[in-house]
């Protein structure tokens, strides 16, 4: 029993420390947001463990929507692990959402928004951004977007549409939004 405490407790202090990083380090739109994102994804009640595909929707109209997807892809490589999920990242358009398990949608993408998430919904796909637009409008679950400060939000209405809940250890940094 004291193991599992110890283990929660590192948790809880590994996500802290994590959102504290992320809130000094020096803003950079879509990539550094991202590998905050991916580290909380073991902390999502309903994510399985395993290799996951994350695509990163894409819109050629938005300027340097690709490169940032491409530069996100690079990063991934082959697969990066974090805790028992390992990622791999692609670019997609929004029409190949159906193809990956796990959606991210950067900034600059409002457009799509409901498509997105209702392409997601159909596949059983996650969906999460830095874009605390997407979470408010409850087409992401999740948004991670560092600025002055990291600001963490939670759609508890995209969340249940995507079976996936808010664990114990990320109830303490993240603001829920119906």
């Amino acid at each position: 029993m004291a193991d599992m405490k110890t283990r929660l407790v590192a948790k809880v202090v590994t996500t802290v420390m994590l959102a504290i990083w992320a809130g000094l380090a020096p803003a950079h739109a879509g990539s550094s947001d991202f590998q905050v994102l991916a580290r909380m994804l073991h902390f999502i009640e309903g994510v399985p463990d395993g290799e996951r595909t994350v695509g990163v929707v894409i819109d050629p109209a938005v300027p340097g929507a690709v490169t940032a997807a491409e530069e996100l892809k690079a990063a991934f490589g082959t697969g990066k692990t974090f805790e028992n999920i390992t990622l791999t990242a692609k670019a997609i358009s929004p029409s190949e959402i159906g193809s990956v398990d796990i959606v991210f949608v950067p900034e600059g993408l409002s457009k799509h928004h409901a498509m997105i998430s209702a392409e997601a919904q159909k596949k059983g796909a996650l969906t999460i951004t830095n874009d605390p637009a997407c979470v408010e409008s409850q087409d992401c679950v999740i948004s991670v977007r560092r600025r002055a400060r990291t600001e963490i939000l939670w759609s508890r209405g995209a969340a249940q549409r995507a079976s996936v809940g808010l664990g114990e250890t990320l109830k303490a940094l993240v603001e829920e939004r119906p």
